[in-house]
């Protein structure tokens, strides 16, 4: 409750802090601001110092954060300012060369994203829901496996056996942990990381800031990312189409074909794709990639 009530504080003084207000200034109007609730207005004597306390607090460290820089990158990427911290602070030192990774598939990235999710109080206390009542005792390990199964492309049934839990309860996290929280988390975090390497000097590598995507759809490949972000309602067939060894030939790299054209191409072959997808997949990927595309 108490994160909640900083978020709040924080999202109404971003909106009044200006480069021109000094410190005290500041403050002085985040007192006024917090005298004018309707909490305020509400609460005990008690409660109300405790508030205005809270308020003093957060436009001190607002100010504190305008100063060092990190206040901005709150503002452009629409992040909570503690989250920008929690970033800074604790995910960005735990890899050393951000802008060497591979692969969004690569284990030390989901393992090091999903113990530093595990630590912020609002992923942690949803992990705790949706995992209740099962036999998980290490949440790092379950979920990691998920996320590995999910961007490899697996099946559900696979997942729930990587996650170690049941079909019904995987379906649970997947919803509601996966790819509402876990997927808007790293949304920010991955904008923050690459604002604070840009200023560095450093460019993040392609494969962290497509992480979000691939997360996203839980694909494996980048055309079969696009082709789910364009519009391929089955993921399976995306995963299938998106590994073929021709989205990466030369010929067609050459003649810069898109991953969508060149599905069409391959799904023209019905003897081929028509066994792999089964019949209503096959014919709704058909009809998917039959429209023209232009972006």
């Amino acid at each position: 409750m108490l994160f909640s009530l900083v978020d709040g504080v924080d999202a109404a003084l971003i909106e009044l802090i200006r480069d021109e207000l000094g410190a005290e200034q500041f403050v002085s109007i985040a007192e006024t601001l917090a005298a004018e609730t309707f909490a305020a207005a509400r609460a005990t004597e008690q409660e109300r110092q405790m508030l205005f306390s809270v308020f003093e607090l957060r436009a001190q460290r607002l100010v504190e954060m305008r100063a060092s820089g990190r206040l901005s990158m709150a503002q452009e990427t629409s992040a909570r300012p503690r989250l920008v911290d929690a970033v800074l602070d604790g995910l960005l030192p735990r890899y050393a060369n951000w802008e060497s990774i591979e692969s969004p598939l690569d284990p030390v990235l989901v393992r090091l994203v999903v113990d530093w999710a595990l630590e912020q109080p609002g992923f942690t206390r949803e992990a705790e829901t949706v995992y209740r009542r099962t036999d998980v005792t290490d949440l790092a390990v379950s979920l990691s496996g998920l996320l590995l199964a999910w961007l490899e492309g697996l099946p559900f049934t696979a997942l729930a056996a990587r996650a170690g839990v049941s079909i019904d309860v995987l379906l649970r996290i997947h919803a509601k942990l996966v790819l509402f929280d876990l997927v808007t988390l790293v949304e920010q975090a991955v904008a923050i990381l690459q604002q604070h390497l840009t200023s560095e000097g450093v460019t993040l590598a392609p494969a962290v800031t497509s992480f979000p995507d691939f997360l996203r759809f839980g694909v494996s490949t980048a055309a079969a990312r696009e082709l789910m972000a364009k519009g391929v309602r089955h993921r399976a067939a995306a995963v299938k189409l998106g590994a073929h060894s021709a989205m990466s030939s030369p010929g067609n790299l050459l003649s810069l074909s898109t991953p969508w054209t060149i599905a069409r191409d391959l799904l023209a072959d019905t003897d081929t794709w028509l066994p792999r997808l089964g019949d209503l997949v096959y014919q709704r990927t058909v009809a998917d990639v039959a429209i023209r595309r232009l972006i």
